[in-house]
């Protein structure tokens, strides 16, 4: 077990040993080794059992890597806590004077430790017990052993002769002390603390239109593709998104539905349509997909993919269907600037996430987006909602690719603020409705498109009307669900929930902070896509399908460890030098304009202001082209015979790489005939101090030292691109660097030459 320090703390040694943390390793006379076990066990009997309080006051605010389950992991112990076990107890109660103390046979007090940087929860709880499993080498006796250290219970196994619990005498902390203790005993060649741990069954819910739900378990029903979901059940074991309030940003929300009603907050909830306290949907307006007439039932589906109630053998289960709905009347009929303002602040101050399935016109020709007023609200809301971390705007990227439209002509979805969502069908690749673009976040089944009939199962108004009625085609025969949902209405939702997830998981996630964890953790969806991309930093991306695949329980996972991103910073430069700048009619070469940054920063977010003077804009072609070499495509060609393009443009392609150097916007025209030239780009670069080239998650540490010959061995390991400093000491207080370098790989084999006297190791991140 060893120790991966921050530079700024000290290792504390408190007691006869050194804390199991540490690796103890040296060569030495075994008549020497006995006379220091003999010395370990009357220290370790007189801490534990003549000052217990000592040890306990003693170790708080220490940290041990222990081995916990696969990995070694960093531990800190709870002081407000500790675990009762005996007979007919096992429970966490408060510790010190206000805590219930019982006692009685058997009745033990034990440590309670959490992860180090980590928020504690009730999954990542370990209790530290007075078991140690040892692992002794070839011919050892364990019968030596025990007595050697002290230890009168023991017991094996019969799976294995040389792997026993050894029961450690004394208090709380006796576990970590004996540790020490056969750490440095040379017939042992492992010992680690036995941690608790609650487990849980794998959740299924029980809901029976649950098996028709591919999108949360695709299990290849309908002839998907298996597996082609956003992998949530393993997060929901642990997580339901209790406790996160999410608003639907709809045409109204039925939410006296029997699956809807226990999870929707109504006093919480708007109409702005309206101007009243009442989110109901309302009458007849609009047809669906297939030109027949409907209610405002859009809303309805919504909520049930984010958070139908889940578990309760009705209907169907949502992603979230812990969470909070608070519904939000706003789309379905005129609303200006000032209403959606509101609605997309409503309540931001505990408002988590906002989900909104709706956006510009998906014509082609429409190039617009959120007047100044809901500009200024968003932002106020990314930046100062959720009690400062930043309400999560989830958005729909539009259904218009057969019409030639891009994400990066809505205004809402390529915002910085916002998660942009694209929709996939059963079988993992892009529906063919779905528009794709530079500003994608990620991309979420959906389905029901052109080429596959499988849509998403979630709730419909009561009654015989909405999506279902009586006599829909291939409908699912109770009307108050559909399973024909589909489009980035019913993608953005799925996102939403999952969101929600992350944030129960750790509520100080920033809006920032969950963009990146979304794109990190994405699945490759359609892996043979022509289209995807690998930038410099690492991160993988496509125009089709963003990142890829929503993964929610890896999501849940990296959010539960993640480390929050710095703050914002910003660079904007304007160009080109001369204006107008003219662009080369029909050559593919077109013409660029070049920005040099001296800025050094890593990137996340990229806009670029546009303005363009063009008889036909739908031949153009802009692309963004970092100095890594990266391209976004910003601007594609397509059916749009409109002239001019003013508008702000974004890409998340360059995520993770540096600012400095050249950054290209390149213009080329590929039609004939028509011309135009360029007046006036802005590039702005958005991002954050961190590491060159180094995720913010990047770790190093050190596998177990072993003895080769004269010489110590063992590796340092880590993410590649981390600065480490290798130290060593003799006696845990003095360390000096023996080695300071960057990982080029993931494993550094190191070799130190052996003396007769002891040696610790410790690496520290740079």
């Amino acid at each position: 077990m060893l120790l991966n320090k921050e530079p700024d703390n000290k290792v504390n040694s408190n007691g006869p040993f050194p804390l199991t943390a540490h690796v103890f390793i040296g060569r030495v006379q075994s008549m020497i080794k006995a006379w220091r076990y003999r010395v370990g066990i009357f220290g370790l009997a007189f801490c534990a059992v003549v000052l217990p309080e000592n040890v306990l006051k003693a170790a708080e605010g220490e940290v041990w890597r222990l081995r916990d389950g696969t990995h070694d992991v960093e531990f800190e112990r709870d002081a407000t806590e500790v675990h009762l076990s005996g007979p007919g107890i096992d429970k966490i109660v408060s510790a010190g004077p206000a805590g219930p103390h019982l006692s009685g046979p058997g009745v033990e007090q034990e440590w309670v430790l959490y992860p180090r940087g980590r928020v504690p929860t009730p999954w990542n709880r370990r209790v530290l017990t007075r078991r140690l499993i040892v692992e002794l080498g070839p011919g050892a006796d364990a019968a030596t052993v025990a007595r050697e250290v002290g230890v009168s219970r023991w017991v094996g196994f019969d799976f294995s002769d040389r792997h026993f619990v050894f029961h450690a005498p004394g208090g709380p902390a006796s576990a970590l002390e004996l540790a020490g203790v056969l750490q440095r005993h040379p017939a042992v060649v492992r010992a680690d603390p036995v941690l608790g741990r609650r487990l849980t069954p794998r959740f299924v819910p029980n809901d029976p239109l649950f098996p028709d739900q591919w999108t949360l378990k695709n299990t290849g029903q309908g002839g998907g593709q298996l597996g082609a979901d956003v992998s949530i059940s393993t997060a929901w074991d642990k997580y339901r998104g209790r406790g996160v309030k999410i608003t639907v940003v709809d045409d109204g929300v039925d939410y006296r539905h029997r699956d809807l009603a226990a999870n929707c907050q109504v006093a919480l909830g708007y109409d702005y349509r309206d101007d009243d306290p009442d989110p109901i949907f309302e009458g007849l307006e609009g047809e669906d997909l297939f030109g027949e007439p409907q209610a405002d039932s859009h809303g309805t589906s919504v909520a049930g993919v984010i958070g139908a109630v889940g578990n309760n053998r009705i209907g169907v289960c949502g992603a979230a269907f812990g969470a909070t709905l608070v519904p939000v009347r706003l789309i379905g009929g005129n609303s200006g600037d000032d209403q959606q303002a509101r609605a997309l602040t409503h309540r931001f101050a505990e408002i988590a996430v906002s989900n909104n399935s709706w956006g510009e016109n998906d014509d082609g020709s429409t190039i617009d987006g959120p007047g100044l007023l809901l500009q200024t609200a968003i932002q106020k809301g990314a930046e100062q909602g959720r009690g400062g971390r930043g309400t999560i705007y989830v958005w729909a990227a539009g259904n218009g690719a057969k019409q030639g439209d891009n994400a990066n002509n809505d205004g809402y979805v390529n915002s910085i603020y916002t998660v942009g969502v694209g929709a996939l069908n059963d079988l993992g690749k892009r529906a063919s409705y779905s528009e794709p673009g530079a500003c994608l976040i990620i991309s979420a089944p959906s389905g029901r498109d052109f080429e596959r009939p499988q849509g998403t199962v979630t709730t419909d108004l009561t009654g015989d009307f909405g999506y279902n009625h009586v006599g829909a085609f291939e409908e699912l025969p109770g009307v108050d669900y559909t399973r024909h949902f589909n489009g980035t209405s019913a993608a953005s939702p799925l996102a939403a929930g999952c969101i929600a997830l992350m944030l129960e998981a750790n509520p100080l996630l920033g809006w920032r902070d969950v963009q990146e964890i979304l794109l990190r953790t994405a699945a490759k969806a359609d892996p043979q896509n022509h289209d995807w991309i690998t930038n410099k930093a690492g991160f993988q991306f496509n125009h089709e399908l963003g990142a890829g695949r929503l993964d929610a329980s890896a999501a849940v996972e990296k959010a539960l460890s993640w480390k929050l991103l710095g703050a914002q910073r910003k660079v904007t430069f304007a160009g080109p030098a001369r204006s107008p700048q003219a662009i080369p009619d029909n050559n593919a070469n077109g013409t660029n304009v070049t920005f040099n940054i001296t800025a050094d920063f890593r990137v996340e977010h990229v806009t670029l202001d546009v303005n363009i003077q063009h008889e036909s804009r739908g031949q153009i072609l802009l692309e963004l082209i970092s100095p890594a070499g990266t391209v976004s495509r910003l601007f594609e060609p397509h059916r749009d015979p409109n002239a001019g393009l003013q508008f702000r443009q974004m890409s998340v392609f360059n995520w993770g790489e540096r600012s400095v150097g050249a950054w290209k916007a390149r213009v080329s025209d590929r039609t004939a005939g028509k011309t135009g030239s360029i007046v006036l780009f802005k590039l702005t670069l958005f991002g954050s101090d961190a590491p060159p080239d180094v995720p913010v998650d990047a770790v190093v540490s050190l596998t177990r030292p072993v003895r080769s010959g004269g010489d110590i061995s063992f590796s340092i390991t880590g993410t590649p691109g981390v600065s480490y400093q290798l130290q060593r000491s003799p006696n845990l207080a003095d360390w000096s660097p023996i080695k300071t370098g960057t990982l080029a790989a993931d494993t550094l084999p190191f070799l130190d030459p052996l003396v007769e006297t002891g040696r610790f190791y410790r690496v520290l991140k740079q």
